[in-house]
């Protein structure tokens, strides 16, 4: 037999039954993988930062990777994780990614950072794609790392003032105002509007000094205030203002356990929910909550603040420039709690404490795809179908299959221990009488996959059509029988013209004769026969009218049923227009006559008539 398959380029052909069949593009398969211990358990969620800390120099995640880091993914068990790669240079051996656990990840438990592809040179999935970079911060209203782009894709961030520039930070974060505050306009500015009533503000903060006034600035919301500032080294060294609708609550950081610091990194942290007046914002510092000195106590509701969000100065005046750099600033409007916020911490600064790194494994030299050969249908009934095929090496046997080349059915796969040469697999409860497209798919032990390209086959047990006769031509001359009339039909008589439901009878082969009634004479006269259109909207001719008389019988015309169309109509005029007589008239014979006389006015003039007969 043959199989139909369709090229790549849409072209239908039809290849041998040992024609070779057209692997087509399997996931990349990859050479090796660094497992990643972690050494305490973390919730669903968590956005877990790997950086090149965790790797010495010569690792090989340098070495056997994509030079852009294009080929690099994360695994959870075999659950794949999104991830926003931000850092990737092999000859400066640094590295920085973020990816989200997608469930909680118990102590002990491993991630599998894999590279090494089979399958060229690929990229890192686009930000809106399902593992890509939004979708790391799905839970976050806005994020920045270096002050220049939000990673969520929600908010734009405009800067002035200092340029940017590379911190000192391991993570290799870039920071902002590199002048550390010496221009008074220096502040990043973003599109970040929300006035939630429950938010976590989060960023790492590097301290050159006061700032402007001696109260530089972490972000601040405008007026009415809603506003952070940090003072390094000095007693209330944190601050938070937010404006209510009858006071301006007023929190400061007691001096313990610790104050900000200058020129170092340090993570800041402020969580508050203002739902409720007897919820007071939390400060993180370093991952460890402070408490509080004083406060102003506020109630009422949050007043609202559609005011853009501003990192590094005050919004309105430019009078509170932070002197310093930020780096790493998150929102979210939702809290987190303290061991969320103490792993986070810990991740970011002492990364080799919270989790540990193998060395590069090469699990796979293996990249070549199965090649498939002798496939074949056999065996087609009304409700199955064998496919056969082999391969060159083992591999295992699956069939994907369909109604159309999209194969939304598959079979399991099977013949994985041990795997095979020589395929085959019987799909059963198909629908009769359907084509249906198919691909036979095999996978070697290492992963690497050859799919066939599309061929068809088609079900048995077709219905078989059953002959429909042909209409009656009216014109085969002989007898018909009309169901509603009580003598015999005359030659010519179409029954599907006025749809009376009349069955021919049976005709003779003889050749096609003349038929001249007999009309006998009645005794007396009787009414006249009128003939008229039903549609009115066409000038009425002047109405037939066949007068029936006692004397002078006179024979008519004959009627000869093969005469051409032209002359059918004045032939039975003619008839129609005969005065006869007859002792005693035959009414079958009349009848029979007078409605074949209609069906040709039916067929000739198209008009619906009125016979008038008599009672």
């Amino acid at each position: 037999m043959k199989l139909r398959h369709i090229t790549a380029k849409g072209l239908v052909i039809l290849t041998s039954l040992f024609a070779l069949s057209v692997p087509v593009a399997q996931a990349a398969l990859y050479q090796g993988e660094v497992e990643l211990t972690y050494t305490s358990s973390l919730p669903s969620g968590f956005v877990i930062t790997i950086t090149d800390a965790l790797f010495p120099a010569g690792h090989g995640i340098f070495t056997s990777c994509q030079a852009d880091g294009g080929d690099l993914q994360l695994f959870q068990g075999a659950t794949r994780l999104p991830l926003e790669l931000v850092t990737y240079d092999q000859g400066a051996e640094s590295l920085l990614l973020f990816t989200r656990l997608t469930s909680s990840l118990a102590t002990g438990e491993k991630l599998t950072l894999q590279c090494g592809s089979d399958a060229g040179v690929l990229a890192q999935p686009g930000v809106t794609e399902t593992y890509g970079r939004n979708a790391v911060w799905q839970d976050y209203a806005f994020v920045t790392h270096d002050l220049v782009t939000d990673s969520t894709g929600n908010h734009s961030i405009t800067n002035t003032g200092g340029a940017t520039q590379n911190g000192p930070h391991a993570l290799k974060a870039r920071g902002f105002a590199a002048t550390f505050g010496a221009g008074t306009t220096d502040k990043s500015v973003t599109s970040y509007t929300s006035n939630a009533a429950v938010r976590t503000i989060q960023s790492f903060v590097y301290m050159h000094g006061y700032g402007g006034g001696s109260l530089g600035r972490w972000y601040d919301k405008g007026n009415p205030n809603d506003q952070v500032f940090v003072r390094p080294g000095i007693e209330h060294g944190l601050g938070y203002e937010r404006f209510f609708s009858n006071a301006l609550a007023d929190w400061r950081q007691l001096d313990t356990p610790s104050t900000p610091q200058t020129d170092t990194w340090e993570l800041v942290h402020l969580a508050h929910d203002a739902t409720s007046d007897a919820n007071e914002p939390i400060f993180y510092h370093n991952g460890t909550a402070n408490t509080w000195e004083y406060e102003k106590p506020f109630s009422g509701t949050l007043l609202d603040n559609s005011t853009a969000l501003t990192w590094g100065n005050r919004n309105s005046d430019n009078a509170r420039v932070w002197d310093g750099m930020l780096a790493e600033a998150r929102i979210r409007e939702s809290i987190l709690d303290a061991v969320w916020v103490a792993a986070e911490y810990t991740n970011f600064t002492t990364p080799t404490s919270f989790v540990s790194a193998t060395a590069f494994a090469v699990v796979n030299t293996d990249f070549t795809v199965p090649t498939l050969s002798a496939i074949d249908v056999s065996g087609i009934t009304g409700t199955t179908a064998t496919l056969s095929w082999t391969t060159d090496e083992d591999a295992s046997t699956q069939v994907v299959y369909g109604l159309t080349a999209v194969y939304d059915l598959a079979t399991a796969e099977v013949d994985t221990a041990p795997r095979v040469t020589s395929h085959q697999h019987t799909l059963t409860g198909l629908a009769t009488c359907t084509t249906y497209h198919y691909a036979v798919v095999s996978k070697d032990a290492p992963g690497n996959t050859a799919t066939s390209s599309d061929g068809t086959f088609t079900t048995t047990d077709c219905p078989v059509p059953t002959p429909t006769p042909a209409p009656s031509s009216g014109g085969g001359g002989g007898a018909s029988t009309l169901p509603w009339c009580s003598g015999p039909q005359a030659p010519g008589w179409d029954s599907n013209i006025l749809g009376g439901g009349c069955t021919a009878a049976p005709q003779p082969d003889a050749e096609q004769t003349t038929v001249t009634p007999a009309l006998p004479q009645p005794p007396e006269p009787e009414a006249p026969v009128t003939v008229a259109p039903l549609n009115q909207e066409t000038p009425a001719a002047t109405p037939v009218v066949a007068h029936v008389t006692p004397t002078n019988p006179v024979p008519a015309p004959e009627y000869t049923p093969t005469q051409t169309p032209t002359d059918a109509p004045t032939t039975l005029l003619a008839v129609a227009t005969q005065e006869v007589t007859s002792s005693q008239p035959d009414e079958p014979v009349m009848r029979s006559l007078l409605h074949t006389i209609l069906s040709f006015f039916k067929r000739w003039y198209q008009s619906a008539i009125v016979v008038y007969l008599p009672s």
